[in-house]
């Protein structure tokens, strides 16, 4: 159950290049799968997964919450590892 072997495992195709090493296009942005809850006031109070995102055990942020990469080395393993189509 190695990155390697994984349908959401992409070898990095962006200096610096290795061929160890990959990304993994599973994981969803945090931002793009949150939401604000507001008080009645409208003042923001926190941040609540969106339904489709439920079942997401973890998530992707930077500090422009522009773009961000999980880099893996290509023997790392995941609990949510899916075999690649053959």
């Amino acid at each position: 159950m190695n990155c390697k072997n994984c349908k959401h495992w992409k070898l990095k195709d962006y200096p610096p290049r290795t061929k160890e090493t990959g990304f993994c296009t599973r994981l969803k942005m945090f931002w793009d799968a949150t939401e604000w809850n507001y008080d009645k006031e409208g003042e923001e109070l926190e941040r609540s997964l969106k339904e489709e995102f439920q079942n997401e055990k973890a998530f992707l942020q930077d500090g422009s919450d522009y773009k961000a990469y999980l880099i893996t080395m290509h023997d790392f393993g995941c609990v949510q590892f899916e075999n690649k189509q053959l």
